[in-house]
């Protein structure tokens, strides 16, 4: 009786383990993303677009702004570079 017991829970126990550690793998690489800053820039006229202005941390509710002159900040496009149509987001005000 005990070692059906065992035999059931030992398949048991390692799919637990299993199941734990992919969640904290998970969670880790969402806190890691969450916490990389990204360069901000504003809109300006001139032959490239975006101006490079002051880091943002791309998390929480408030518009990134220059601390400079208050402008909304924007991320760069990879795929154009003269391109920064997304506003970039900060966890203070």
């Amino acid at each position: 009786m005990i070692t059906k017991f065992l035999s059931f829970l030992a398949p048991v126990a390692v799919a637990a383990i299993g199941f734990g550690g992919a969640l904290q793998h998970q969670a880790a690489g969402q806190a890691e993303s969450a916490q990389s800053s990204v360069w901000g820039y504003k809109h300006v006229s001139s032959p490239i677009n975006c101006e490079r202005v002051q880091l943002c941390d791309n998390s929480g509710n408030f518009v990134c702004t220059s601390s400079i002159d208050g402008s909304t900040l924007y991320q760069l496009t990879s795929e154009n570079p003269n391109s920064c149509p997304t506003i970039l987001m900060r966890t203070t005000p």
